[in-house]
């Protein structure tokens, strides 16, 4: 082995090993799940509570394959901030004092974003799209929700609201890359717009207007928000390059 291959052999047995450390997490967060299963059951099942309405299961198999699919849901919903904190770790070595400061912001801000659009996404966005789709019953037919599906739609729901409201980190990494840039970003805002909407398409797993648009609408903020500090800084860059000039 030369000495220009070593350091890939090692960089690559190093990320074998984070993948190692947040599997066993996620197996170790899968297993506390199917412990908590019950207490799991009545979270998810709490955007009902006002909605009059009970939860099924069609076939003698459904119930066990929701426990193992709720307990599965909670492990990626709890191993997520161990993947951020994993990469952060995984490239905090190459880096500079200052350039590890910045990065920790971001894995703080993505962590609270990720926790941010999952409780959004629970306690608005789940009552009012279920009381919407709901909605739609009568005496003639009235709603009979499997308990299978009804998991599958929440799960999914909360997890997608949690990642997608890290675009904004997407993009602010992207612009101090160079990658992208402030004015980059404002000309393209109505490709933006119409990315931001076919996104929360694909992430929802109902096709309703209004899950999609309570995904769309705050997504579309958060990149408002991103194009302000990605001027700011923008704006630091070009302090920091004049002074160091001047000295």
């Amino acid at each position: 082995m030369t000495d220009a291959e070593k350091p890939w052999v090692e960089h690559l047995e190093e990320i074998r090993r984070r993948i190692l450390v947040s599997l066993g997490f996620l197996a170790g967060f899968f297993i506390i799940g199917l412990v908590m299963y019950k207490s799991l059951i009545r979270i998810l099942t709490w955007p009902l509570q006002h909605l009059s309405t009970s939860l099924y299961f069609t076939s003698p198999e459904e119930g066990f394959m929701v426990m193992l699919k709720v307990a599965l849901f909670f492990a990626f919903f709890a191993t997520f901030p161990i993947l951020l904190w994993q990469f952060w770790q995984f490239v905090r070595p190459g880096l500079t004092d200052q350039e590890r400061g910045g990065l920790f912001v971001m894995f703080v801000i993505a962590t609270a974003l990720f926790l941010f659009g999952s409780l959004f996404c629970y306690f608005l966005v789940l009552p009012t799209a279920l009381k919407f789709l709901l909605s739609f019953g009568s005496t003639e037919f009235r709603p009979l929700l499997s308990v299978g599906k009804y998991s599958s739609f929440v799960g999914f729901m909360i997890l997608a609201f949690g990642i997608s409201f890290n675009l904004p980190i997407l993009l602010i990494g992207l612009a101090q890359a160079g990658i992208v840039t402030t004015a980059w970003l404002r000309h393209q805002r109505k490709f933006v717009i119409l990315g931001i909407f076919i996104l929360a398409a694909i992430l929802t797993p109902s096709p309703d207007v209004v899950s999609q648009l309570m995904m769309a609408l705050p997504l579309f903020l958060l990149f408002e928000i991103t194009v302000l500090v990605t001027a700011w800084l923008e704006k630091q860059k070009g302090l920091d390059s004049h002074f160091k000039e001047v000295i």
